[in-house]
C-alpha cells in the first residue's frame, strides 16, 4: 500500500467545551472587594472539598453585599455574554462565597450541581498560586484509548487540563464540568466562587 495515495482532508473537534475568560482587573470595586473579604472572613468555616483553607460558602453570598452591586451587575453582564456564547438560555447569578487558600491548601476535584454555568474571580492571586485544572468529561468512555509511548498530549488525548489564571480575572464554564486546584504553594489565593440558573417562573 502506498501511504502517499491519500491526503488527510479535515480534522472535526467535536463537542468542545465553553469555557471563557474575562478580565475585570480594572473593575473599581476589587479594592472594596477585598476590604469585605477582610472584614467578614472571621466568619468563614472549613469546606469539606478544601484543605488548609478556609471559605464563606454556606455562610453568606459575598456579591450580594449591597456594596458590591456594581461588581455584582458587571459579572451578570459576563454571563449573559456566556450563555450567548454557548446557546444557552440567559442564567442568572445564584449564590456566591469566597475562598481563601494558603500554602499547601488544595481543592478536590467536584462539579457544581443544580446550577447551569459557574465562575471563578480571582481578585488576589499571588505569582506561583496554584491555577484551576478541568478534568475530561469524556474521560470515562475512553476506557480502551492508550497514550502512544513518549506522545504528548493533545486536546484528543488529554483527560486534564489547567488553565493559567489571572488576577483580576473571571473564568466561566459550564457548572457539570469537573475542576479542582493542586496543592497551593503561595501564602495567599483568594477566588470568589459563583453558581448560576434560568430564571425561575
Amino acid at each position: 500500500m502506498n501511504l502517499k495515495d491519500y491526503t488527510i482532508e479535515k480534522t472535526f473537534n467535536l463537542f468542545p467545551t465553553c469555557v471563557i475568560e474575562f478580565d475585570l482587573s480594572l473593575h473599581p470595586d476589587i479594592s472594596l472587594l477585598k476590604e469585605i473579604i477582610e472584614e467578614t472572613k472571621h466568619l468563614c468555616n472549613q469546606h469539606g472539598l478544601l484543605s488548609n483553607s478556609i471559605s464563606s460558602f454556606g455562610t453568606f453570598s459575598i456579591l450580594h453585599d449591597p456594596r458590591l452591586n456594581n461588581l455584582k451587575d458587571s459579572i451578570q453582564l459576563c454571563l449573559f455574554d456566556y450563555a450567548s456564547i454557548a446557546g444557552l438560555e440567559k442564567v442568572y447569578l445564584t449564590n456566591s462565597w469566597y475562598n481563601i487558600m494558603s500554602a499547601g491548601s488544595s481543592v478536590e476535584s467536584h462539579r457544581h450541581y443544580g446550577s447551569t454555568v459557574s465562575g471563578a474571580f480571582y481578585p488576589s492571586f499571588e505569582f506561583g498560586s496554584s491555577n484551576l485544572f478541568f478534568n475530561s468529561p469524556i474521560a470515562p468512555c475512553k476506557m480502551n484509548d492508550l497514550p502512544a509511548d513518549g506522545a504528548d498530549n493533545n486536546i484528543f488525548s488529554s483527560l486534564t487540563t489547567e488553565i493559567n489564571i489571572k488576577e483580576g480575572h473571571l473564568y466561566l464554564f459550564p457548572s457539570w464540568l469537573e475542576h479542582g486546584v493542586r496543592a497551593n504553594e503561595t501564602s495567599k489565593r483568594i477566588v470568589i466562587s459563583f453558581n448560576s440558573d434560568r430564571e425561575k417562573h
